[in-house]
């Protein structure tokens, strides 16, 4: 189980409740990883969400050729794999732990009875979700515009 220290300090939760950390805390679980060790492959079923505590994890596609191309680095305190909490959508990519990494799961079996016992705290984590899939959606448009020929 994680700390109250490492969810206290993860800007995903800023802004919620002592007592929102400790339930928090309650559903989610602490893994660690070694360098190059795989957290999920792409084509998985999404089941967690996870957020790097410490460490930095590579997210990548596979190309035509088979060869897994980098698609972003996620460092320490942000999230990935957010999806699973949304939907039943199978893994859009591959992460692999670039570094020893720790990294905090909350399970969607684990979401799903947070949000029976405690539907407000889980309202709110799923308005940070649909946040940060905003942000990144207004990032790769703007990318997208930047290739586009002017």
């Amino acid at each position: 189980m994680p700390t109250l220290a490492d969810i206290a300090t993860i800007p995903f939760f800023e802004g919620l409740t002592a007592d929102e950390h400790t339930a928090l805390a309650q559903y989610a679980t602490r893994q660690t990883f070694a360098k190059g060790a795989v957290i999920f492959y792409e084509g998985d079923p999404g089941n967690a969400l996870c957020l790097v505590l410490d460490g930095a994890v590579t997210i990548g596609k596979e190309d035509v050729d088979g060869a897994l191309m980098m698609v972003s680095m996620i460092g320490r305190q942000d999230i990935f794999g957010e999806g699973a909490l949304i939907d039943d959508v199978r893994r859009s990519a591959t992460a692999i732990a670039a570094t020893n990494a720790v990294v905090l799961m909350l399970k969607k079996t684990s979401f799903e009875a947070l949000s029976h016992e405690q539907p407000q705290l889980a309202i709110q984590v799923l308005r940070r979700i649909a946040r940060i899939i905003r942000n990144r959606l207004r990032k790769a448009s703007a990318d997208l515009v930047d290739l586009l020929p002017h």
